[in-house]
């Protein structure tokens, strides 16, 4: 009866740790999973934050190309306007 007992603790407890062990595995994924997502999701706003950064200067930029007269100025601002198109292509 004794070495029932105890074959039957044993058992009950073996199924406890291994139980718990596979308890530890699945939270160790799912926060390396969870800290992926993170990762992720702050990669992605940091590039919308640029290109939107990016927009607003390219619009700036035509509105003040839209009121230059001066030829040279108007070409400088063409340029400058060309640059960060690419640079906002380059984003994606």
């Amino acid at each position: 009866m004794k070495k029932c007992v105890t074959v039957l603790l044993f058992s009950v407890l073996s199924a406890s740790v291994a139980s718990h062990a596979d308890s530890n595995v699945f939270q160790q994924k799912a926060e390396k999973t969870k800290n992926g997502i993170v990762a992720d999701v702050n990669a992605r706003q940091k590039m919308f934050s640029n290109r939107l950064k990016i927009q607003l200067q390219i619009d700036e930029l035509r509105a003040e190309l839209a009121g230059t007269r001066d030829a040279q100025k108007r070409e400088d601002l063409r340029k400058k306007l060309e640059s960060l198109e690419r640079q906002k292509k380059s984003l994606r």
